[in-house]
């Protein structure tokens, strides 16, 4: 009698196991669409106000994609323009060096320069896929293994 409750418990639970990993799976839509139906019935919506409903939560996802999609745009343009001052404020600097050093050090300088930038030169941000969607799991993670 224990085997048999004890085998009946571990499939209840496997079972269970289970649905809750295939609801996480759901994805955003389903969750969305969940919700929506659920405000709907909460709030006792007839078919007029239920259309109606669905078509402002459906502008707002345009608006709000449509900004997200800005904002990106600007976070990038602000990127450039950050990387183009620092490029300027090494020139710079290289510039003061240049002044105070022997044409020896200087060139020992800017190989020294060099090798130390040169693992991060290596890194050209412009080949990175547009988003994590586009990278694999290793890739992906691979951050946060040298971290640790």
């Amino acid at each position: 009698m224990k085997k048999v409750l004890g085998l009946f418990l571990v499939i209840v639970l496997s079972t269970a196991s289970l649905f809750a990993q295939n609801n996480r799976r759901g994805g955003m839509a389903d969750r969305d669409s969940l919700r929506k139906e659920r405000f709907v019935a909460e709030l006792s919506l007839n078919d007029k106000q239920k259309a109606e409903f669905q078509k402002i939560n459906e502008a707002f996802i345009a608006k709000a994609k449509a900004e997200r999609e800005k904002q990106r745009e600007v976070m990038k343009a602000e990127r450039e323009k950050q990387q183009q001052k620092m490029l300027a404020m090494t020139e710079e600097r290289n510039a003061e060096m240049k002044k105070i050093m022997t044409a020896e050090q200087y060139q020992q300088y800017l190989e020294k320069q060099k090798s130390r930038n040169g693992s991060r030169e290596s890194f050209n941000r412009d080949n990175r896929p547009a988003n994590n969607k586009d990278r694999s799991h290793e890739q992906r993670h691979r951050r946060n293994d040298k971290r640790r």
